[in-house]
């Protein structure tokens, strides 16, 4: 009879694990997650000038300090990348293997969690491995 019932939280145990490992402010693992997460090619930027390149650079650095994601326990979610904020709800999908967030305009988008820990989040564009990734890591 205890096998019985422990088994049937189990489900909710693993959701509510996955929950509070999500909960928090995240920000990006590294730059070169900046440069990961822009629609910027390598090729494209071996063409840009040096001046041009610098001017990239300082983008993408800023972009690093100044962006975040935060997932809080009441569904909502707050994603701020430099002065501009988008705002909505999020939800698990899929055992834990999503996040669908839905903006205000509702708008929904699913992220494929690839790795959530205490420390690490990373997340992917597609269920396989032919999109792009993001690492965040939290404040």
């Amino acid at each position: 009879m205890l096998s019985i019932f422990l088994v049937s939280w189990l489900p909710f145990c693993e959701s509510n694990t996955s929950e509070k490992l999500l909960t928090k402010k995240w920000k990006f693992a590294s730059i070169d997650e900046v440069r990961k997460a822009s629609s910027i090619s390598n090729e494209e930027r071996s063409k840009n000038t040096k001046d041009e390149d610098d001017e990239l650079t300082k983008m993408l650095q800023d972009i690093y300090t100044k962006s975040s994601y935060e997932f809080r326990k009441n569904k909502q979610y707050i994603i701020t990348k430099q002065d501009r904020e988008d705002k909505g709800t999020w939800e698990f999908a899929n055992k834990d293997t999503q996040i669908i967030i839905t903006n205000n305009k509702g708008q929904s988008t699913i992220l494929y969690i690839k790795d959530l820990t205490e420390s690490k989040l990373t997340l992917a564009s597609t269920a396989d491995s032919s999109g792009r990734t993001l690492t965040l890591i939290p404040f």
